[in-house]
């Protein structure tokens, strides 16, 4: 710079303007990309500028192109996977412009290739390696559309260890029935899949899913035609099947089984026999409530097998079902080896085994964990109750025969004539939310769910109408039913048959009851049913129920309560009930407690040796025969009213009754029978016999044989007239009446000679307040403390 004076800029210093000058010429004019200006900081020169700009020029062009190329690339690859026009016949001369114009050649379809793009085609010797087979891109196009799925093929093969490909992935789905639609041979209209006939599908996709081991069948939500579908050979294991809903009806005739077998069914899922039994003569007892069993040999069996035990098998059941003598017979596990001639089950017996009793073990191998859920079943053929042929055809709805941890859920069958679902040997088995309506209504069916020679069981949640039984339990134990109703019962809606059933709980249910109901073919035997929560109409304890439980339960209808050990509390029985007592395998009294009677007729018939508790219960409308037995009746706190005929007493041929506490109200009593040592209490109750004629009691007695003691002690009574009678009792008949803590408003006391004869009669507190004592001219006098006079 030649003078670089440093002055600020904006200096009018010639020198300055002379160094702007010089400087302005190089910047210019000059051959240097840069020079300094006057403050020595450099500027670029036009050279400079223009150098740069032509290698920025000279960079984006050779980067444009670069990018190009990739967008041609990746258009032609686009165009590749694409559609196309549809293809015209090879010919010299065709201009082929674009990578969607395509050509076909020999049955082929060819484009051109990108970087032969256009050209004119001549031979196809010459244009054929600038031409692309395009073939596999039309198909994937076409698999891509909505119908593209249908154009795969699949067959599921076991499944792979690792994923990695649609097929393994597919492997692992639940069986779906319509893989294997391809077995339906049946097919009225090949159109319409409704009127093909499934079984064979619903039958091969079980198969398959048991074999894959994908443990799951499925059906999409349809109505399916199917004649009824057997798994009889290897036992099935390990599968669910869930049909969504789906409606399947029962087309074709049963073909398996005789006239009242109804363990097949539209779904039949039966174990096998193993081939291995041996049958014993026990030659000890076996005790109640132990597990322990007497083998022949105890090498044939091992733990976690199970077995089918049988007392008595040489009684083989009619068609009726004769279980007389079978006190066990269910399908059990085995638990332990005890000896060479001992083994243990999972099941304590509560029947005593008697000596010389024949037991046969039966080795099974199980259906297991299979489980049918979600289905509407139809049977939809022609079907005449009574009929022969019918009832050889006609088929259960889910049938299981010696089956473990297995159920039957969400199942509804219409017009069935046999069992919504049966159970036979089963073990651990649970039916819930089966529904049944109006079914054809036939001596061997219309159950809705029935556990047969089986333990350890539930059913839950069922529903039904018009059924022969909502619930049967035939010679089975351990379960439980919860919150089922049925309305309208052909027969009785819950019942057992009286085939040695036991320890089974009611609760939460709805409908008619009945126990141990169907004769002497069935053993009659009962023993530890609860009920719970019950609300019926009738409840039938028929023969030889023993430990029955009633809790919080209502009946509408005449009950009959043939019981021996009986529970009953906060409870209602609202028509008349009658108990009574035949067996003798309890060991509790029988009781009722805060519980509603009407009593009508015949309310207590218990034997003499029998005793019955009632505490704080109400009894409504006793007749005059309401109690009709010889047995014991002990009312602590209770509301006695008796309606029965005016002026007629209350017959008590009872061995003891005690009215202790309460009120007893309305009709007299009458002792008018030779029961031997009858005794009669009255004790700290209120009496009130309500518009009695002087000339009628409150306790008469016309013995004429066996014994009385009458213990008479009211805390209140307003019985006007007489108040005890004693009328021609003989010398055989001692009598002891005792008056306490008593008195006797405006009333009379009358003995007639010889009722003192062998007895006494005495009052330890004498209050007469008007009472004029009426005994005979000649005879016994009142005695007064603890002292007799004569």
């Amino acid at each position: 710079m030649a003078h670089n004076t440093g002055n600020p800029i904006g200096s009018t210093s010639p020198k300055d303007l002379s160094d702007n000058a010089r400087n302005l010429d190089l910047m210019l004019l000059g051959d240097e990309p840069s020079y300094p200006d006057r403050k020595g900081v450099p500027r670029k020169s036009w050279k400079g500028m223009e150098g740069e700009h032509n290698a920025d020029q000279a960079r984006r062009e050779s980067e444009f192109g670069v990018a190009q190329d990739n967008r041609v690339a990746s258009f032609n690859n686009f165009m590749e996977a694409s559609g196309y026009e549809p293809p015209i016949a090879y010919a010299p001369g065709i201009v082929l412009d674009r990578t969607t114009k395509t050509i076909s050649y020999l049955g082929n379809e060819y484009r051109s290739k990108g970087e032969f793009i256009p050209f004119t085609t001549s031979t196809w010797a010459a244009d054929e390696q600038k031409l692309k087979l395009i073939g596999d891109d039309s198909l994937r196009q076409q698999l891509a559309s909505p119908q593209g799925a249908g154009m795969s093929g699949w067959v599921r093969d076991l499944p792979g260890s690792q994923s990695g490909d649609m097929g393994k992935a597919l492997n692992v789905l639940p069986v779906s029935v319509l893989e294997f639609s391809h077995l339906v041979v049946v097919r009225p209209n090949p159109a319409d899949a409704e009127t093909w006939d499934w079984a064979p599908a619903f039958r091969a996709a079980v198969l398959a899913a048991v074999a894959f081991g994908i443990n799951k069948v499925t059906a999409p939500k349809a109505t399916y035609n199917c004649s009824p579908v057997y798994f009889t050979g290897s036992p099935i294991k390990d599968v669910e099947i869930d049909l969504h809903g789906s409606t399947v009806k029962c087309i074709g005739a049963r073909t398996m089984g005789t006239r009242y077998d109804w363990e097949y069914g539209v779904f039949t899922f039966h174990g096998a026999d193993s081939g291995v039994s041996q049958t014993v003569t026990l030659p000890a007892t076996l005790p109640e409530y132990t597990s322990d069993w007497t083998v022949n040999n105890s090498a044939e069996f091992t733990t976690g097998d199970y077995w089918i035990v049988e007392i008595d098998p040489d009684n083989n059941p009619d068609a009726g079902g004769n279980f007389s003598t079978k006190k066990v017979w269910r399908l059990l596990q085995c638990t332990s080896i005890n000896s060479g001639t001992s083994v243990s089950f999972d099941y304590a017996r509560v029947f005593q085994i008697d000596s010389g009793t024949k037991v046969k073990y039966i080795k099974v191998d199980p259906v297991k964990n299979v489980t049918i859920k979600n289905v509407e079943l139809i049977y939809d053929r022609a079907y005449v109750a009574g009929d022969a042929t019918a009832q050889l055809e006609a088929s259960s709805g889910v049938a299981f025969y010696k089956a473990v941890n297995c159920s039957a859920e969400g199942v509804t069958y219409k017009r069935n004539p046999k069992q919504a679902v049966h159970f036979e040997f089963a073990h651990g088995c649970s039916a819930k939310r089966i529904e049944m309506f109006d079914p054809v209504e036939d001596v061997s069916g219309g159950y809705c769910v029935q556990f047969e020679k089986s333990i350890y069981f539930e059913v839950e949640q069922c529903r039904s109408s018009k059924e022969r039984h909502l619930f049967d339990a035939t010679a089975s134990s351990n379960g439980r039913v919860i919150g089922c109703s049925g309305f309208n019962s052909a027969n009785t809606t819950f019942t057992t048959h009286g085939s040695w059933e036991h320890d089974i709980d009611y609760v939460d249910n709805v409908g008619h009851f009945q126990l141990a109901g169907s004769g002497t073919d069935f053993g009659q035997t009962n023993l530890r049913i609860k009920v719970r929560n019950h609300v019926g109409t009738v409840l039938n304890a028929v023969t030889k129920v023993s430990d029955l439980t009633i809790e919080n339960s209502r009946f509408t209808s005449v009950s009959n309560i043939n019981v021996d050990g009986l529970r009953i509390s906060n409870s209602e029985f609202l028509n008349d009930v009658r108990f009574s007592k035949v067996s003798s395998n309890s060991k509790r009294d029988s009781t009722a407690e805060d519980t509603y009677f009407k009593v009508g007729a015949n309310f207590f018939s218990l034997p003499s040796v029998a005793r019955m508790v009632m505490v704080r219960c109400t009894l409504l409308e006793m007749l005059n025969t309401a109690l009709a037995g010889a047995g014991q009746l002990i009312l602590v706190d209770c509301t006695c009213i008796n309606t029965g005929t005016a002026n007629v007493p209350l017959s008590i041929p009872l061995a003891r009754l005690e009215v202790r506490g309460g009120i007893w109200h309305g009709l007299p009593i009458m002792l008018d029978d030779n029961v031997a040592n009858q005794v009669v209490i009255f004790l700290g109750c209120e009496v009130d016999i309500l518009n009695k004629p002087t000339t009628l009691s409150l306790v008469q007695t016309t013995k004429t044989g066996g014994s009385l003691a009458l213990t008479y002690s009211p805390s209140k009574s307003t019985t006007a007239g007489r108040h005890i009678t004693a009328n021609n009792v003989g010398v055989s008949a001692p009598t002891k009446i005792l008056l306490r803590d008593t008195e006797l408003v405006g009333g009379t006391i009358q003995v007639q000679s010889p009722v003192i004869a062998g007895g006494w009669f005495m009052r330890d507190t004498v209050v007469y307040n008007g009472c004029v004592p009426a005994l005979p001219a000649l005879g016994p006098r009142i005695g007064v403390g603890n002292e007799l006079t004569i």
